[in-house]
């Protein structure tokens, strides 16, 4: 997460859709320190992860006008989301890393995405573990309307960033230098090794706000 009060601008970290490269990009505009869940300010409450609902109250905690703040986010691919927190979680997590490396390693991700929420508890994991809980989150959850007020005004899919990111910085007139460094590095998972049609399906069910709201699609896996 990023703020500037100077340029009314609010940059969220939306888990696992590429959004720390434009944080690190916005960097120089940042005027609140943010830490980590487990050590932030009790006082404020922000920390990298915090998602625009919780925000929103956060800001009228502090007296700030959350409206006339511009709020940026990302937004990716639900089926490779899904794919590269699951990976994440198995980077971090014991059990999960055991499952992955199992010869039922599909299964086991068709397991787990079926005991995902979009909401609430989310991808689960401990109470500090935001990016965990987010990372499942449909965008509507994520960033809905609250008190009348939208939590995120410029939402930028995480396949059009090449083109999108200038461009917006451009038209909020945001005094930045040089290019943006964003590389699509989460954009070349394996989609056949996780999914089968069945599944495909379910996520598809899952997701289908998103899919429609943002045109995505479901993949077409090659035979095997």
């Amino acid at each position: 997460m990023l703020i500037s009060h100077t340029h009314r601008l609010v940059c969220f970290s939306n888990p696992k859709t590429g959004s720390e490269s434009l944080r690190l990009f916005l960097s120089p505009l940042s005027e609140l320190e943010i830490f980590p869940y487990r050590q932030r300010h009790r006082s404020l409450g922000f920390y990298p992860h915090v998602a625009p609902f919780e925000a929103a109250r956060l800001f009228e905690q502090q007296g700030w006008d959350f409206a006339s703040y511009r709020k940026i986010s990302f937004v990716r691919d639900p089926f490779a989301r899904l794919v590269s927190l699951y990976q994440m979680i198995g980077r971090v997590d014991r059990l999960t890393r055991l499952c992955q490396g199992l010869p039922l390693g599909q299964r086991n991700f068709s397991r787990w995405v079926r005991g995902i929420s979009l909401d609430g508890r989310g991808g689960g994991g401990w109470p500090h573990q935001r990016w965990r809980r987010f990372g499942t989150y449909a965008y509507r959850h994520w960033a809905p309307v609250v008190n009348g007020v939208n939590s995120v005004d410029f939402t930028i899919r995480l396949e059009d960033v090449a083109t999108e990111v200038p461009a917006l910085i451009k038209a909020l007139d945001l005094p930045l230098e040089g290019t943006f460094p964003f590389e699509n590095r989460g954009g070349l998972a394996n989609l056949a090794a996780y999914y089968d049609p069945e599944l495909c399906g379910y996520v598809a069910d899952l997701y289908a706000d998103d899919l429609a709201k943002f045109n995505y699609s479901t993949p077409v896996l090659s035979a095997a």
